[in-house]
């Protein structure tokens, strides 16, 4: 979709910073959740509890929920929530109100003497501290913006003190180091892991100077000293946390590479954008309410330039691998199957990914036996297991450029001679499986891909298997009859028939007004008539003859529509059709190919062989240039 117009920067700054305040809050909301609900240690409760009733302000549905548990929690933690509502009383009436009321009306007595302590005489009287002394705590840790930065400059090396003043009263901290910025970054990071207690509460204090260059880590290190061993140190970090909630309203700090800017501005000036206001506003809201956002992951994903929309952007966004995940390529009953991308090996690849309740044990074994083969005219696998995708089942595998033959033939009908190169790679692809005792089981349009090398790459094991009399699948037109046995050959001749015609052996008519069910069984009924007494049947035999039959115009004694090599070629092909559904016998099908799509149906070391063969007895083979390359890969 092309932009109809681009946003100005005010607009683009305007949008910015309401996600960035929006996605502040839903990150303060989300740590008060775990530091009272998913923290059993008193201690930490207890902490934060104190100042509670400041997340009123930014999500009063969540505080009201977390009030009621701290006021069945241990007496200090029902204590310090209850004295909250004297300042709450100042800010939200009728939240105080209803709290109040609720609070009052619970049959706990120690609760009811708690409320008995504190005096609500007048919803204005004062709060848990005066104004003043509000005032001078606040300025103690975040206070305003300049006077932070300023605290926050002097532990900064490499810059002077005056140098950065100067640059704070031109309005120019942009120009300000970046390294500095990072190395205090470091630095708290660092400190976490001090294990001396007044070094690790000093850092505590110092967190909200790192909230204003870092927001999201200064959130992760306040929870992490939450659960820290030290019980003073549980408590004094999840009291202090209230210190952010000062600060979400303040404009970031203006720091180079800040992850959410960049990806935002390139979000916004790119053509997944819609310069509707109510779609902008949807999505970021989408965007702030997923929990440790990676902005530079997301940057890369838009950069690439290979995903289709948003929604695509926060999938592919989710996978948790150490590949990055750049485009969706389907959805198959096995499950979902994307374009990743490894910055290591500088290489692409496809990652399918199934839910590890819904794992297929078979696939996943032939898998590993498959894992590093070197296998010919077969997607190649690369790795398996559940290290890949945090959560999921996932199989690495050789990513597939190109269209899938279902595309192809939807875009146009293939020549003959196609039609004997893709029909000759699809065979050995049967071989190379055949070799290691597979059966594919679904060979089908959508399974099989060409590469924009001409290469034939066969996909999806989700039903293959390397039983002796494997039993056929539903496989709607390509499988064999369900009272046959599964057999790749009969999948071959029908889809030779489909590329050469454009159309299915076997049909049924009016399949656009019946159920998929009923559709499936009457595939299967009238694939019983293809054959009778193991030979294919009168009708079906004609058809497949007719695929030559209409070329020849006896009355003018030339073909119609078609050369003469393409004539003999369709005949030909016929004879293939015939051979794999009837006889299905591998060395009379491949025996039918003429040089050089013979050599496609042979692996590297029997070309080697009968090149030797060959020079030996002084003969000259026609090897195109594409079978030297990729089977013998002569020096």
């Amino acid at each position: 979709m092309a932009l109809d117009e681009k946003l100005t920067e005010e607009e683009r700054t305007r949008l910015i910073k309401e996600f960035i305040h929006k996605r502040r809050k839903a990150l303060i909301s989300d740590a008060y959740k775990q530091l009272v609900e998913g923290n059993q240690d008193d201690y930490t409760r207890l902490g934060a509890s104190y100042h509670l009733y400041e997340l009123a302000e930014i999500d009063h549905r969540e505080y009201i929920h977390l009030f009621n548990l701290c006021i069945h929690s241990e007496e200090y933690t029902r204590m310090s929530a209850i004295r909250g509502l004297e300042s709450l009383a100042e800010t939200n009436t009728s939240l105080f109100l209803k709290l109040y009321e609720t609070a009052t009306s619970s049959d706990n007595q120690s609760t009811i003497q708690m409320f008995s302590m504190v005096k609500f005489d007048k919803l204005q009287d004062r709060p848990l501290f005066s104004k003043d002394k509000t005032q001078e705590k606040s300025s103690q840790y975040t206070g305003d913006l300049d006077f932070i930065i300023k605290r926050l400059l002097k532990q900064l090396p490499g810059r002077s003190v005056v140098e950065f003043n100067s640059l704070i009263k031109k309005s120019e901290p942009q120009k300000m180091s970046t390294s500095d910025l990072g190395a205090f970054v470091e630095l708290c990071e660092e400190k976490t892991h001090d294990a001396h207690q007044g070094h690790k509460l000093s850092m505590i204090y110092y967190l909200p100077l790192l909230a204003i260059i870092d927001f999201d880590k200064a959130i992760t290190l306040y929870l992490q000293y939450s659960k820290d061993i030290d019980h003073v140190v549980r408590k004094i970090a999840a009291e202090r946390f209230r210190d952010l909630i000062s600060l979400w309203k303040t404009d970031c700090f203006p720091v180079k590479n800040d992850g959410a800017t960049e990806f935002l501005t390139s979000y916004f000036n790119s053509e997944y954008y819609s310069c509707k206001e109510w779609d902008s506003t949807e999505k970021i809201n989408r965007l702030y309410s997923i929990k440790n956002t990676d902005f530079k992951k997301l940057s890369r994903i838009l950069e690439v330039g290979e995903i289709k929309d948003f929604d695509e952007l926060l999938e592919c966004n989710s996978i948790d691998s150490p590949y990055l995940c750049i485009s969706k390529l389907g959805k198959g009953k096995g499950g979902l199957t994307y374009k990743v991308y490894s910055e290591a090996l500088k290489q692409y690849s496809a990652i399918k990914l199934i839910a590890l309740n819904k794992v297929n044990l078979q696939e996943a074994a032939l898998m590993a036996r498959l894992k590093g083969q070197d296998l010919e005219n077969i997607v190649q696998i690369y790795d398996g297991g559940n290290h890949l995708v945090d959560g999921e089942y996932a199989i690495l595998m050789e990513y597939v450029d190109g269209q899938t033959l279902e595309e192809i033939l939807h875009e146009r009908k293939l020549t003959p001679h196609e039609v004997l190169d893709y029909s000759a790679q699809i065979l050995n692809g049967i071989k190379s499986l055949r070799k290691h005792g597979i059966t594919h089981r679904d060979l089908n349009l959508r399974n099989i891909k060409v590469n924009s090398q001409g290469e034939v790459k066969i996909l999806d094991f989700g039903i293959a298997t390397d039983e002796f009399h494997p039993k056929a699948k539903d496989n709607r037109k390509y499988g064999a009859p369900k009272d046959m046995e599964a057999d790749d050959l009969i999948s071959f001749g029908l889809l030779v028939y489909k590329m050469i015609i454009g159309e299915h052996l076997v049909d049924v008519p009016g399949k656009e007004t019946i159920g998929s069910g009923t559709y499936a069984d009457e595939i299967d009924r009238i694939k019983q008539s293809l054959y009778r007494n193991g030979k294919i049947t009168e009708e079906y035999d004609k058809k497949i003859w007719g695929i030559s039959s209409d070329d020849y115009d006896p009355l003018h004694d030339d073909y119609t529509n078609c050369t003469h090599e393409e004539h003999n070629i369709k005949s030909l092909l016929g004879d293939i059709i015939r051979s794999a559904l009837w006889e299905k016998e591998f060395k009379i099908l491949t025996g039918k190919y003429p040089t050089p799509y013979t050599f496609k149906i042979m692996d590297a070391k029997e070309l080697r062989q009968l090149l030797f063969l060959s020079m030996k007895d002084g003969e000259k083979l026609a090897f195109d240039n594409y079978v030297l390359y990729c089977k013998v890969k002569p020096d």
